[in-house]
């Protein structure tokens, strides 16, 4: 199961909620063995996020995580969707954008540890 959390400073509708789901979801296949069907997306909306001390009004940390590990290029083309979905969904900019990328050799589901 892959997790993806979205911090941003901005409100987001519900409607916009659903659209960067489905987005993530058509791209999540790009890191090795992720499906949408296992995507579990968490929306953090309307935070106050500071970077150099200063608040930003359009700002936005994506936080991914997944089980197993995925190779530099699978995660750089990840993320630079993953850039241009926010852009192309939010309006956001290359440098008002975050992405870190977890990869855990342990991950508990179904009750148990794999």
């Amino acid at each position: 199961m892959p997790y993806i959390n979205v911090t941003t400073s901005r409100i987001l509708s519900p409607e916009q909620k659903k659209t960067l789901s489905g987005e993530f979801g058509a791209i999540i296949h790009l890191l090795p063995n992720k499906t949408e069907k296992v995507l579990m997306m968490d929306f953090c909306d309307g935070h106050s996020l500071f970077f150099s001390g200063r608040e930003m009004s359009n700002g936005a940390y994506v936080d991914v995580r997944i089980y197993g590990f995925a190779g530099y290029a699978q995660e750089s083309e990840f993320t630079e969707k993953v850039y241009a979905l926010l852009r192309d969904n939010l309006g956001l900019k290359e440098n008002e954008v975050y992405v870190t990328i977890g990869q855990y050799r342990t991950w508990g589901s179904g009750g148990k540890l794999k």
